[in-house]
């Protein structure tokens, strides 16, 4: 295994398992139940730490040994400090990151509330795109996108056209549905295929709808994730769904950038999609037992 995911020969850089979009600074407050409008509430934990779609999914595949990359914009400010200082301590590397000034680095407050398990995230970010990939002087061995740093995005996989890519489709904005068609792995929450389907889903029935309507969309391969209710498949002919690791859920924060490492982990290994999408499940699962976001990460041989 390689030192490093990126090194420099004087012209280019080389990279193995390529991140691009969203990454902030995390605060994580866990409180017993979701605050009521206009009032007061206790946490009994709290924790900071750096987050971000692929940049939860890099720091997971860092602290598993392997050579991941994050790229994208951050601020010159302390708080950009922060997520490098993050991304170091989880073996992430970061030669890829640019820094801006008069850019905010994106802060979120997580509200974790311990009776459902469900977590709500207040973001600040800029929604300038400013961010261009560096020379890359070999192929990534897989690129995951999170329809945040679009012209970046599109740049790779314009760069790498035969590098399998994923895309984490959070929620419904028009870059991550203009990525949704060109990636090879589409992998939506729940609340993106809700967006498309233009109703709520609330069981397996919608959910094959919503994958129907997106598998059109992709014609490649297309996986929803449901949360505590498993999830759906469909790659060509083949459709195929996955059960949720049955736990008792505390927190959520960074489950759905957890389940994507994972899925990562499991395409790089060359595993078939059923097993991936098993992995995948049973990483984010463990991940809900505990409170805060990387500080829930599973080590590797759990998983295993």
């Amino acid at each position: 295994m390689l030192l490093s995911a990126i090194w420099y020969n004087g012209q280019g850089f080389f990279v193995e398992i390529l991140t691009i979009g969203h990454a902030c600074l995390d605060f994580i407050f866990s409180v017993e139940s979701f605050p009521v409008e206009d009032s007061k509430t206790i946490a009994s934990s709290r924790s900071f730490s750096g987050g971000g779609p692929t940049a939860n999914a890099a720091a997971l595949l860092g602290s598993w040994g392997l050579d991941a990359a994050w790229a994208g914009p951050i601020g010159k400010d302390e708080s950009g400090d922060l997520v490098l200082e993050d991304f170091k301590r989880f073996g992430v590397d970061t030669a890829l990151v640019r820094r801006y000034d008069g850019y905010p680095t994106p802060v979120s407050t997580i509200i974790a509330a311990r009776d459902s398990g469900s977590r709500t995230i207040v973001n600040h970010r800029s929604a300038e795109d400013i961010y261009s990939l560096p020379q890359i002087d070999d192929e990534p061995a897989c690129l995951l996108f999170d329809g945040h740093a679009l012209n970046a995005s599109l740049e790779a996989l314009d760069r790498f056209p035969g590098v399998p890519s994923i895309l984490d489709a959070g929620s419904m904005r028009d870059a991550t549905w203009h990525l949704a068609e060109k990636v090879d792995y589409l992998v939506a929450s729940a609340a993106f295929a809700s967006s498309v389907l233009g109703t709520g889903i609330s069981g397996r029935e919608e959910a094959e709808k919503a994958l129907e309507v997106l598998n059109r969309h992709n014609r490649r391969c297309t996986v929803i994730t449901l949360g505590d209710k498993g999830g759906v498949w469909a790659r060509g002919g083949e459709r195929g769904q996955y059960a949720a690791y049955p736990v008792k859920a505390v927190d959520s924060t960074a489950a759905g950038d957890i389940f994507h490492g994972a899925f990562v982990y499991g395409l790089i290994q060359g595993w078939p999609l059923q097993g991936i999408v098993d992995f995948a499940a049973k990483t984010a699962g463990i991940s809900v037992t505990r409170h805060g976001g990387r500080e829930a990460f599973p080590s590797l041989e759990e998983v295993l």
